[in-house]
């Protein structure tokens, strides 16, 4: 699908095993410094409109830097597919609203001070915000949460807002949090974005506020889109109800035929539904 920003970066990999470039990183495939920062570096890439691994000859595969590396490598690339249906709904965005994939915290705090100046920090679509550790060796980081509550992304912790927090960042993780009111849509681990697979969708409703969300679905390939070949699954979420209701438009999918399957999360509820959705309207309540 058009509409995402190419602003990419090349991540890693422009030095050689001797005589390279930059001297303090010869033997890159051993060297801790380098491998931790390509460790970081491949943790933003995660989290940029366009995601890829390039370097010098192309030697560049993540075996070669390690197990530990290759262990959090292969973590950001199921998390990046993971978040496919997130990203490829969010650069839809992008194409109909004039969106941001990927924008600073002033882009939706404007009247916050305390979000002019910071540059380590982005929100990931219009939902989630995540923060990249640009230090060596750095196992600890201060944030800022702009007003209302958000939830850490990997342990589910609700922390309230407008002011700074200091979070661990371990070499396998960067600080990700998701806006209370916020429906995150999560797909399977695929190892290419058209992969097809029997594993559900999955809602994550993270909750403290009404929500809303529009899931964009096409072929993923061609420019049909742009003549309204699609399908949008139209996603709301009552707070004080705890109800979801599911309902489709456009005609891209028929749903009677090819119903999707789709688990529901509420994050502070240990419950969950696993529905089918065969079109039409849905309503589930946790």
């Amino acid at each position: 699908m058009a509409g995402i920003p190419y602003w990419t970066h090349d991540i890693g990999g422009f030095f050689r095993d001797s005589k390279s470039i930059n001297p303090r990183f010869d033997n890159q495939y051993t060297n801790s410094e380098y491998i931790e920062l390509l460790t970081r570096w491949f943790q933003f890439g995660a989290f940029s409109p366009i995601f890829r691994i390039h370097g010098y000859k192309s030697n560049t595969e993540i075996w070669r830097y390690g197990k530990t590396f290759e262990s959090i490598a292969r973590k950001f690339i199921d998390l990046r597919y993971q978040l496919m249906p997130y990203i490829y709904s969010e650069a839809w965005n992008v194409t109909t609203k004039g969106k941001l994939l990927m924008a600073p915290l002033v882009y939706q705090y404007p009247n916050d001070k305390n979000t002019w100046g910071i540059k380590d920090q982005v929100l990931f679509g219009e939902n989630m915000m995540v923060a990249f550790v640009t230090k060596y060796k750095q196992r600890s980081k201060d944030i800022y949460l702009p007003a209302g509550q958000w939830y850490n992304f990997w342990t589910n912790e609700k922390i309230s807002g407008s002011r700074t927090i200091n979070v661990d960042t371990p070499l396998n993780e960067i600080p990700i949090f998701i806006k209370a009111g916020s429906i995150i849509p999560i797909g399977p681990k695929i190892q290419y974005a058209t992969q097809k697979t029997k594993d559900p969708l999955k809602l994550k409703i993270y909750p403290g506020n009404d929500a809303n969300y529009v899931l964009h679905l096409d072929d993923n390939e061609s420019y049909n889109y742009e003549n309204g070949v699609y399908s949008e699954l139209i996603i709301n979420y009552s707070d004080a109800k705890r109800e979801i209701t599911i309902k489709e438009n456009g005609n891209y999918i028929d749903f009677k035929k090819n119903p999707m399957d789709i688990m529901i999360y509420i994050i502070d509820n240990d419950n969950y539904a696993s529905v089918i959705f065969k079109g039409g309207k849905l309503k589930v309540t946790l």
